[in-house]
């Protein structure tokens, strides 16, 4: 394979991959993150275009130091004021509208690639598969205490597997641009768009692939949105997940199962975040009357038990206080 010269300078209309990469913070892991795109082995151009949301940290510094050695490749925005808490879609408002190329790759700046031919391979497979929207990969998963095991279960990844559990990370993923912008323009002004909503809308637009090779590794850890501990928080991202999925079932013809599946994960979700993580009471009433409330719908027997008996609640609610207590301290 005859790839470019990381010092030649690429040329604009060459592009044809754009990678979109989010850092916030991510002074410990964005050096790595950085350099699974250098290592990236193709016959073709690509940028990346990253977006530091106003970092506290040394994350910028380390940046500039790759926009300095590779400004062929490396496109970054710095923010001075941070978006995100704003309210805005980053991914959207600054990296999206700025791609010029045919398709897409994503990383966030926590997580990072290992396979040297990821994008070729990609490149390649929607190449082949026109009718392809969206293709992405195995991928290994990292905790915080540095452990790495291979992910080697890829559960249902079409439409309906996607609504129920989402199976791809965005680290995994290339997708066309060209349907990524019909997306965009046609979403309603308040509907939230992560990366659930953007798999499923590209579900809808054409097939979904899968290259069942590991060629990267998603970082598990605490302060992602996916498994922060706040409650408040943690409530807010379960609620915007319902009204993704809820999105999908008013605007197109889905089946009666995947309506059931969203309330009822809704449910189990609230109520089971405010057992383990609402110590101070804030909010478990009003999540154990949903649960009531919804008494008809498939909710297992265990949390219908533990939401009728606040005693049951208060014994369970004291140990994981107690466990929690002892893992901060370590």
């Amino acid at each position: 394979m005859i790839a470019y010269s990381k010092k030649e300078k690429f040329n604009d209309k060459e592009v044809l991959v754009s990678i979109s990469c989010l850092t916030f913070n991510h002074e410990l892991y964005i050096r790595q993150c950085l350099e699974g795109f250098i290592i990236q082995k193709t016959n073709f151009a690509f940028e990346v275009l990253i977006h530091d949301d106003a970092s506290t940290d040394k994350t910028a510094e380390i940046i500039k130091e790759y926009e300095v050695k590779y400004p062929e490749i490396i496109k970054p925005i710095y923010q001075s004021e941070n978006q995100y808490s704003k309210g805005v879609s980053v991914s959207s408002a600054y990296n999206f509208p700025r791609a010029k190329g045919k398709y897409i790759a994503m990383c966030e700046g926590d997580d990072y690639w290992t396979d040297p031919l990821k994008l070729q391979k990609q490149f390649d497979y929607l190449e082949m598969n026109k009718n392809c929207s969206l293709v992405f990969t195995n991928y290994s998963i990292a905790y915080d205490n540095n452990k790495v095991i291979k992910n080697e279960h890829i559960s249902d990844y079409s439409f309906n597997g996607i609504f129920k559990t989402n199976p791809i990370r965005t680290v995994s993923v290339c997708f066309r641009a060209d349907y990524l912008n019909e997306i965009i323009n046609n979403k309603p002004k308040d509907y939230p768009f992560l990366d659930l909503s953007l798999f499923l809308s590209l579900a809808i637009k054409g097939e979904i692939g899968l290259i069942n090779e590991n060629t990267c590794v998603y970082r598990y850890h605490y302060s992602s949105m996916t498994h922060i501990r706040d409650i408040e928080t943690k409530l807010k991202f379960i609620e915007t997940k319902f009204k993704i999925r809820n999105y999908f079932i008013e605007n197109f013809n889905l089946k009666p199962e995947l309506k059931k599946y969203a309330i009822t994960n809704r449910l189990i979700e609230g109520y089971k975040s405010t057992l383990i993580y609402d110590l101070d009471r804030k909010y478990i009433d009003f999540e154990r009357n949903k649960i009531k409330k919804y008494k008809d719908y498939n909710i297992p027997i265990t949390f219908r038990i533990f939401s009728k008996n606040v005693w049951l609640e208060k014994i369970f609610r004291y140990f994981v206080g107690y466990y929690l207590s002892i893992k901060k301290r370590k």
